[in-house]
Order: structure tokens, then sequence, then C-alpha cells
């Protein structure tokens, strides 16, 4: 089956490395195409192979195609759709993909394309309707986190799409309270899922306390709350190291603030790391446990991926994160990101071995049982045939 999937920016990014295991996993079971909206930057590290259209946003033939069909029913029949949202913040980005929309359109259709996915219900999502409406071809849109509260034509992408899909209960819940509920069959929950290791991790470097955090570094990551729980292990004496992998503009930001608290010899900002030479790390053993501090998430590949390796967990209880983690028995969960809550889940994972070993066994059997990419991207191409 031919199917072409529509992203943001991936493979030019790094940003949005976390939808490229099930892309791997899909590109061995069907004859796949990537499009992202945005082509700038280079393919990311082990994506190279991928069959990637790379059409610009901006280009003389996405113009050429979109003054082909002004004077055309469906032209209007779009511009009419996009006018009618109901956010109507998204009418100018809705706009901006309008011309690239068509040229693909013509694209995909001299393609052979038989299915278009979208990742994100935003404005990745409009221009699989756009070609949809164009073409007739089927499609289908994944829905994440932000993009369902911002509302970019939800109801109408459901109402012409084959199915959409959410990435969590909690995301499925999301977007039924913007859809009738006859809408409401058309939604598929289907997790995003990680490759998992044959073994979990070496134990070759426990003797150090080593905590890692990995996200971008923006406000709604929290990574101000990470360096405050550390604070309180360095007040009680507890002797550690930290890694902060990502970057952002809170790059600054929280390098001040470590000097401030006065931890900065025990945390290291590393910047933004190629994915396989982190789960290399993962492999090796680098690591005690993993805090994630976010505001806001859905269910993080993050965690995923250091539960498959059998690295402890220690998370803030948004979005669809309860859906993973089952509170002490294979991870823990912080209520309100509490720097003291977080501080007293890696001591007491650091004493007490008996529980981390049982911590790191549920945790695995747990992402291999629901999350295991290769059975989330099976189900999602039954989907969509």
């Amino acid at each position: 089956m031919k199917i072409c999937i529509i992203t943001a920016k991936t493979p030019f990014s790094s940003k949005e490395t976390f939808i490229l295991e099930e892309i791997f996993a899909l590109d061995k079971i069907c004859d796949l195409l990537i499009s992202p909206r945005d082509v700038k930057g280079k393919v990311v590290k082990g994506a190279e192979g991928l069959n990637v259209l790379a059409a610009p946003l901006f280009s003389v033939k996405a113009f050429a195609s979109f003054f082909l069909i002004i004077f055309t029913k469906d032209f209007w029949k779009i511009i009419q759709l996009i006018f009618s949202a109901g956010n109507k913040r998204t009418i100018p980005k809705n706009l901006v993909v309008f011309p690239k929309s068509i040229y693909l359109s013509r694209a995909l259709r001299a393609k052979g394309i038989e299915h278009i996915h979208a990742h994100w219900g935003g404005t990745t999502g409009t221009m699989a309707l756009i070609i949809h409406l164009l073409t007739g071809i089927p499609f289908s849109v994944t829905f994440h986190r932000w993009d369902i509260g911002e509302n970019n034509l939800a109801k109408e992408k459901v109402a012409e799409a084959k199915f959409v899909r959410a990435i969590s209960d909690s995301g499925k819940k999301g977007l039924e309270s913007l859809l009738p509920s006859e809408f409401h069959k058309k939604i598929a929950m289907i997790h995003l899922g990680v490759k998992i290791p044959e073994n979990t991790i070496k134990n070759t470097r426990t003797n150090a306390l080593k905590v890692i955090n990995v996200g971008n570094l923006v406000a709604e990551k929290g990574q101000e709350v990470f360096l405050r729980s550390l604070k309180i292990l360095k007040d009680k004496n507890i002797k550690f190291q930290a890694d902060i992998f990502g970057d952002g503009p809170l790059e600054n930001y929280l390098k001040h603030q470590s000097i401030n608290l006065g931890i900065s010899d025990c945390v290291e900002f590393r910047g933004r790391i190629a994915h396989q030479k982190l789960l290399k790390k993962y492999a090796n053993g680098d690591y005690n446990s993993m805090v994630l501090t976010s505001f806001m998430e859905g269910i993080p590949v993050a965690l995923m991926e250091a539960m498959a390796y059998g690295i402890p967990v220690i998370a803030n209880d948004v979005g669809g994160i309860a859906e993973l983690i089952k509170d002490g028995e294979n991870g823990f969960l912080i209520h309100n990101n509490s720097p003291k809550q977080i501080a007293k889940k890696i001591i007491l994972l650091s004493a007490n071995r008996e529980l981390t070993s049982e911590i790191k066994k549920c945790a695995r059997a747990k992402v291999a049982k629901h999350f295991n990419v290769s059975t989330t991207a099976q189900e999602l191409l039954k989907m969509m045939s």
C-alpha cells in the first residue's frame, strides 16, 4: 500500500524525532513517502534512507498550481472552508499551506498514493484535508496534544477523514469534547510506540547516583522544577550527577538558575543528542533514573524509551502519563510538579534496590505489552487499509 505521511518537519528536524520510530516501522511494512510541511535543515542522522518528497512551502511550482485552480469550484469551496474556522487564529496559517497543498495534490496523485496520514491536527492536518478534497485520496490525522486545544477545523477534518487517531485516552476524550457524538466512532486511540531492546541496561555504572532529564528547554517542560529538586538533594548532602539533554530558548536562564541554586557543579547541560547515542547511554547503564517535569504532555516517548531499557522514571502527573505509569508499580507519579516529591522518589530509588529492581521489571513489561512500535504501527496500517 502506498502511503504518504505529512509531518511538520520530520525528517529535517530533531525536535520531532518521537514519531520517527513509528515511521521506520511503517516503512518496513508499506510503500512509504514522507512529505514535511517545512524542509529547512538537514536530514537527521539515521533517517537518511527514508523516501522524502521535499517540496518547499513557498515555490514557483506551488504558486503555479495555486493559480491553475483559482477559478474552479474546488478552490472557492476550500477558501470558504478555511474562513469558516471557529478558531479565527488558524485562518492565516491555513492560507499559508494552501498553495503547497494544491501542488502536493497533483504530485501525490501522480505517485499513486492510496492514503495520506498527517501527524498533528494543525496545518499538517489541514494540508491532508485539502489534498483529499482535491483528489479524493482517503486521509487520516494523528492528534497529539496542543493541536487538540487549538481546534483547527477539527470537526471538518474528522467529518472528511477515514479516521482520526488520538495517542492517549485523555487525548481521545479531548477530541470527543470538540465533536458531535456521531463523530466519536471515527476516533481511534492508538499509542505511539518505541522499539523494545532485546536486553535491559547492563548495570555497569550504578555506583554513582546519576539522573537524566530529556526535553526541549522551554517553559512547558519544567526543567526549573527539576533543578529545584536537585537543590534539595544537595542540601541533604546527597552526592549526585544530573544530565539535561535538549536545547531551547531557556538554556541560558536554566544555566544561571543552576548557579544561583548552588548545584552547577552537579548538573551538566549537554545540549541536543542524536537519538541513537541517547539510547546507547541507556543501554550502557549510565543513569539510575529519569525525571520528567513537564506541565503539558501526551504520553511522552522519552518515558517509554527509558522504561523499555529498565530505567526507573519519575514524572509529573499530566496529560496521558498516568496511562503509562502506575504509581509505585512501574514508576512514580508526582502531583503538582513538587520538587520535594521528586527528590524524595530519587532518594527512595537510590536507597531501595529491591523496589528499584521490581519497578524496572514492571516498567519494561508495560512498555513491551502496550507501547511496542511494531504492534502499534501494524494497528495504524490496518486502520489505513
